[in-house]
C-alpha cells in the first residue's frame, strides 16, 4: 500500500492534497494521524487553521472559507493538481470549493451536511461542549460562543453546493458517529448527479474518524485506493 502511494506521489510536485478541518478546537490537528501516515509516502499535504479559537470576533464563516480558498488559489497558481479532503464542517466547505474550482478529486470524512438537533445544538454544545463538535477536554479551551452560529450559518449557506461538484467523490463516515447522523452522507450521495462517487460506512467508527484507532487504518486504505482509481471505475 505504502509503495503504491510512493509511486503515485513520489517526485510528483504537481500534485497536492489540501485538507480542510472541521468545527472544533483541534482544527488542523484533526489531520495529524493522516499526515503522519501520508508523509511517509511522500504525499504533499497542505494543512492549516481556518479560524482563531482565542479570538471571539473571528466568527465570520465567510472569512474561514476565504482562508481555505486562498490555499487552493495558491496551489493552482503553481500549476498543481489539487485534491481536497474535508472533515465534518470542512467537508461542506470542501464541497463548495470543489464546485467552484477544477479539483481533481474530493474526499469527505464525516461531512456535516446534516447534524443532530440543528435548532438546539448550539445551546447544548455551549453547556456540554467538551467532546462533541468542539473536540475539547478539561485541559483545552472551548469554542467561543459566537462560533456556533457561524457553524450553522456555514452549513445552511453551502449545504447544497455538493450538487455542483463534478469531480470523483469519496464519502467515508462511521456508523457510530455521535455528532453527524449517517443520513448526512446518504443525503450528500443522493445529491451527486454523476456516477463517479462512493459512500462507505465504517462499523463502529466515531465522528473523528481519522483519529479513531479502531477504524483509521481502514479509512487511510480507502483514501489510498480512491487516489489510485481503485474504488471507482475510470471515466470512459
Amino acid at each position: 500500500m505504502l509503495e503504491n502511494l510512493k509511486k503515485l506521489f513520489h517526485k510528483n510536485d504537481d500534485k497536492v492534497l489540501i485538507t480542510i478541518h472541521g468545527f472544533g478546537v483541534n482544527r488542523k490537528h484533526e489531520m495529524d494521524d493522516f499526515i503522519q501516515y501520508a508523509t511517509a509516502s511522500k504525499i504533499e499535504i497542505i494543512s492549516f487553521n481556518m479560524f482563531d479559537i482565542h479570538d471571539e470576533d473571528d466568527d465570520d464563516y465567510n472569512k474561514w472559507i476565504l482562508v481555505a480558498e486562498n490555499k487552493l488559489q495558491q496551489a493552482f497558481d503553481q500549476n498543481k493538481k489539487v485534491y481536497l479532503l474535508g472533515f465534518s464542517m470542512g467537508g461542506v466547505i470542501a464541497s463548495y470549493l470543489a464546485g467552484k474550482y477544477p479539483v481533481e478529486k474530493l474526499i469527505l470524512i464525516s461531512p456535516a451536511f446534516i447534524h443532530f438537533n440543528i435548532e438546539n445544538y448550539a445551546g447544548i454544545a455551549i453547556k456540554t461542549g467538551k467532546k462533541l463538535l468542539s473536540g475539547s477536554d478539561e485541559n483545552k479551551p472551548s469554542m467561543p460562543r459566537s462560533f456556533y452560529s457561524a457553524f450553522m450559518g456555514c452549513v445552511k449557506e453551502h449545504k447544497n453546493d455538493i450538487r455542483k461538484v463534478s469531480c470523483p467523490i469519496l464519502l467515508i463516515q462511521g456508523d457510530a458517529d455521535e455528532v453527524i447522523p449517517t443520513r448526512s452522507s446518504e443525503w450528500a450521495y443522493e445529491q451527486i448527479s454523476h456516477d463517479q462517487k462512493k459512500c462507505i460506512f465504517l462499523h463502529g467508527g466515531k465522528h473523528r474518524l481519522l483519529q479513531d484507532k479502531s477504524v483509521q487504518d481502514v479509512a487511510f486504505l480507502l483514501i489510498d485506493d480512491f487516489l489510485q482509481d481503485k474504488l471507482l471505475p475510470l471515466k470512459k
